[in-house]
């Protein structure tokens, strides 16, 4: 794909640009919606929890109210700043997803 061929001349005009990040993300969005890698890879995990409970743990103000331990034995996925709760070590997270600030 074009990406990959020109991946360093993309880097050093969006560097110069100042836009390297935006960028960056567009061009590998673009790229797994047009190679469908995403949905490939993902279709994997299709209903690999099916009729079982799991817990999407996200972050803000209450998670502070959120006693993590009660989910030690739940599925979990967590994201972003989860890592940062005081009791994280109480909570063995199934699944962690990280996504960029806009």
């Amino acid at each position: 794909m074009f990406v990959r061929k020109n991946s360093q001349l993309i880097k050093n005009i969006t560097i110069k640009l100042g836009i390297e990040r935006e960028v960056r993300s567009l061009l590998y969005m673009f790229d797994d919606l047009v190679n469908r890698n995403i949905l490939i890879k993902n279709r994997s995990l299709e209903n690999i929890y099916r009729d079982e409970r799991c817990f999407l743990i996200a972050t803000g103000a209450s998670i502070n109210d959120i006693e993590l331990s009660k989910l030690a034995n739940e599925f979990t996925f967590g994201c972003n700043f989860i890592n940062y709760h005081p009791d994280i070590e109480k909570l063995y997270l199934n699944y962690f997803v990280a996504t960029p600030s806009y």
